[in-house]
C-alpha cells in the first residue's frame, strides 16, 4: 500500500496499529501545522482498532478524509463509521482500480475544499481591504483635510447629539466660537502657505486642551468651534485663556517671524434653545463684541 501511494503522494507515514497511527497523526500536525490529506486504515488492528482511531482523528479534524479497509463480509462497525462521516470503504483483497477510484474521488473533494478555502481567504482579504477603504472614506468625510480636526459637517452632527444629550440629562453645554484676528492680513502679507501653517498651529493648540468632555471642529477658513459638556465655565475660561497665551507670542513659520492673536465668543445652552444655531448665534454675537472691543479677547 505504501509503495502504491508513494506514486501519488509526496509524503507517506505508516503505523502498525491505531494507537501509533493516532500518535503519528498528532506529531505530523504539530510539526507541519497541517493535516494529512488521507488516512487509510484497517478496521481490525491490535491495541486500538480503526474505528476508535478514526473517531479520535475526527475529533481533532472533523474534515479529515478517511478510507477504511475491511475483509469481505466483515460489516463490524459499518453503521457507526457511516454515522461518524466515513464514506470510503475498500474491501479486501484490494483491487488497484477500486483503490485508484476511491483516491480519485477523495482527491476531487480535497481539491474542492482547498479551492473553497482559497476563495474564502481571498474574499476575507477583499472584505478587509474594503473595510479599510470605507474607514478611510469615513475619515475623509469627517475630518478637515488641513488640520485633521472635525470638519464643519461632522462638527454640526456631533453638536446636535451633544445638545440632545445635555437637554435630556440636564447637564451644561458651552460652545466657543474662535477665529484668528486679521487673518486676511496674514495671508496677504506672508502668503497662503504661511496662512495654512497659522491655521494648523491654532488647531494644534486647541486640540491640546480638548478631552472626553470637549469636541473641536474647524467650521470655516480661520474659524473654529469647541463644545464643552458638563464642565464649569471657570474651567472653560481657564483653558481658553491658556490658548490665547500660547498663541499670543512670536512664532517662526517657514523662516518668517510673525505674531498673531485670536478672539473668542462663548455661549451656554439655555432652556429655550431648540437648535444648535440658537447657541451658535449668541456665541457669534459675543465674538463680534470681542472683535469690536479690540480683539484678542474672550466674551461670554
Amino acid at each position: 500500500m505504501s509503495d502504491i501511494l508513494s506514486m501519488l503522494y509526496a509524503h507517506i507515514e505508516t503505523a502498525e496499529n491505531g494507537e501509533k497511527g493516532l500518535e503519528t497523526y498528532r506529531v505530523f500536525h504539530e510539526k507541519h501545522q497541517r493535516y494529512f490529506d488521507i488516512v487509510i486504515s484497517d478496521i481490525l488492528m491490535p491495541v486500538c482498532d480503526g474505528i476508535s482511531m478514526s473517531k479520535h482523528i475526527l475529533e481533532i479534524n472533523p474534515d479529515q478524509e478517511i478510507i477504511i479497509i475491511s475483509a469481505q463480509g466483515d460489516s463490524t462497525g459499518f453503521i457507526e463509521m457511516i454515522n461518524m462521516g466515513i464514506s470510503h470503504f475498500l474491501p479486501k483483497p484490494i483491487q488497484d482500480t477500486h483503490l485508484f477510484n476511491v483516491l480519485y474521488q477523495t482527491g476531487k473533494r480535497l481539491a474542492i475544499l482547498r479551492e473553497k478555502a482559497l476563495m474564502e481567504a481571498k474574499i476575507h482579504q477583499l472584505n478587509k481591504k474594503l473595510e479599510e477603504q470605507i474607514t478611510a472614506l469615513e475619515k475623509l468625510a469627517r475630518e478637515d483635510s488641513l488640520t485633521g480636526v472635525a470638519n464643519r459637517r461632522y462638527f454640526y452632527e456631533r453638536g446636535d447629539i451633544l445638545l440632545k444629550e445635555s437637554k435630556k440629562k440636564g447637564s451644561s453645554l458651552f460652545i466657543v466660537v474662535l477665529d484668528i484676528d486679521v487673518f486676511k492680513q496674514i495671508n496677504d502679507t506672508y502668503g497662503h502657505i504661511v496662512g495654512d501653517h497659522v491655521i494648523k498651529l491654532t488647531a494644534n493648540t486647541l486640540n491640546n486642551i480638548t478631552d472626553d468632555q470637549s469636541f473641536l471642529g474647524r467650521v470655516g477658513g480661520d474659524e473654529f468651534m469647541l463644545f464643552f459638556q458638563d464642565q464649569p465655565l471657570s474651567k472653560i475660561l481657564e483653558k481658553m485663556q491658556n490658548v490665547q497665551q500660547t498663541i499670543n507670542q512670536e512664532h517662526t513659520i517657514k523662516g518668517k517671524s510673525l505674531h498673531f492673536t485670536v478672539s473668542m465668543g462663548i455661549s451656554q445652552l439655555k432652556q429655550g434653545d431648540k437648535t444648535l444655531d440658537d447657541m451658535i448665534h449668541r456665541a457669534d454675537q459675543n465674538l463680534y463684541k470681542a472683535k469690536e472691543s479690540g480683539r484678542n479677547r474672550i466674551v461670554y
